[in-house]
């Protein structure tokens, strides 16, 4: 599992690898957290069916509206 969120300009704000790491609105940088502004953020998620012998699935991008 790898969810990344990314800004208008690709830039990498969030990565996660566990369900127990849930994206809250807000982007890492090194050393820092901050709370993101209300924009359009884009989501790329890939997974792996441990079920059938680790085959990958994914990428699947999509966009989500951060409100406030």
């Amino acid at each position: 599992y790898t969810l990344q969120i990314y800004d208008r300009w690709g830039t990498l704000l969030f990565e996660s690898h566990t369900l127990d790491d849930p994206w809250d609105g807000t982007g890492r940088e090194i050393g820092k957290t901050s709370v993101l502004m209300q924009d359009v953020y884009t989501w790329k998620l890939t997974c792996t069916d441990v079920t059938k012998e680790r085959e990958k699935h994914g990428p699947f991008v999509g966009h989500v509206t951060l409100l406030k």
